[in-house]
């Protein structure tokens, strides 16, 4: 008799198993994004990012790009435009809301001894969770007096 009374019981937790199972997945709630942030102080997210590439972390650099962006530039792209910087001093102004001016100075890989100056649009969009970096416009390296 107990043997009997214990499959109509197995039965149901195989059930209500199956059924949490499905709804769980069926009712999960779509993924929640808040507005951007009104007069955001982007100075945390550019610091990061140039951290990072000082660095020569790339993964955690590419990261940080928006979908959009990585779509058009690889991780080696972003590698590649930062690897003649050598110990980069990087003074950042935000212009708007979604915009960023970085001056880079650094030593020049390729000559040492001679100094590098880039300056850097940087623009950033809101993904609903955080700031990412949607376009990087590069005004052009120009040599500096020797170090």
């Amino acid at each position: 008799m107990r043997a009997a009374g214990l499959v109509p019981i197995a039965a149901l937790a195989v059930l209500f198993g199956v059924s949490g199972c499905t709804n769980s997945t069926s009712t999960e709630a779509p993924h929640a994004h808040a507005p951007a942030p009104k007069n955001p102080d982007l100075s945390d997210v550019m610091e990061r990012f140039y951290q990072q590439v000082e660095g020569g972390h790339w993964a955690i650099a590419y990261g940080m790009l928006s979908p959009r962006y990585r779509a058009r530039l690889t991780q080696q792209q972003l590698a590649d435009r930062y690897v003649v910087l050598v110990d980069p001093n990087v003074r950042a102004r935000q212009l708007s809301d979604r915009t960023v001016v970085a001056w880079l100075d650094a030593g020049d890989r390729a000559h040492s001894g001679r100094a590098v100056h880039v300056r850097e649009t940087v623009t950033l969009a809101w993904d609903g969770e955080q700031w990412t970096i949607d376009a990087i416009e590069r005004r052009g390296i120009s040599p500096g007096d020797t170090r």
